[in-house]
């Protein structure tokens, strides 16, 4: 369990490593079949212009297949050692539980009735306080280990979302409690640019 004062690269890479690599399947998955539609196009009528297209792009998709393997392996590496003691089962419980808290606190977008032409259609309200806001839950992480829970939420830069923020501290406090009704809670605790919430298992 990680009880410093930031959350460390080893649980950002945890987080990380399952959107790398379902990044990295889908390149693999366009790497099989790439050449099986070159070799399809080929010999059709106007089909066969895509094949020298489809051929570049390959290229292209395996150069960043070949980067990305190389950076799915170090976060791998990185993951494992940060994990290291800690059952598969609790990590994807992390990773599941860092994506439902980051998904409910989100600022959902505004939007208002604008006219064009002599259509009225729906136009999203750019809001800076609330991308300030939604950009900072991309730095919330929820780290369980099979005793122990530890949920790191950043605090926004800009004062009115920090505002934002400290109004619903008290809400998501009382939300993660009733989600891990079976651990004990400390208070919620600043710490740098992050509130520290620790937990443990009765």
């Amino acid at each position: 369990m990680n009880n410093k004062n930031y959350p460390t690269v080893g649980l950002k890479a945890s987080y990380c490593l399952l959107h790398m690599s379902l990044i990295e399947l889908f390149l693999i998955v366009i790497m099989i079949i790439d050449p099986i539609f070159s070799h399809l196009f080929k010999n059709l009528f106007l089909l066969d212009l895509l094949v020298d297209p489809l051929n570049q792009v390959e290229f292209v998709f395996i150069f960043i297949a070949v980067v990305g393997a190389i950076v799915w392996i170090a976060m791998f590496l990185i993951t494992r050692n940060y994990q290291h003691g800690n059952s598969f089962h609790n990590y994807w419980l992390s990773w599941r539980a860092t994506c439902s808290l980051r998904q409910a606190n989100k600022i959902k977008p505004q939007f208002k009735q604008v006219k064009i032409g002599d259509t009225w259609r729906n136009q999203k309200i750019i809001n800076p306080i609330d991308q300030e806001f939604n950009y900072a839950i991309k730095g919330w992480f929820i780290d369980q280990r099979t005793d122990a829970l530890t949920i790191w939420l950043l605090v926004p830069d800009q004062a009115d979302a920090q505002a934002i923020f400290e109004q619903r501290l008290p809400i998501i406090e009382s939300n993660i409690r009733h989600d891990y009704h079976d651990f004990t809670f400390s208070p919620a605790e600043r710490v740098g640019n992050y509130y520290r919430i620790l937990a443990n298992k009765f």
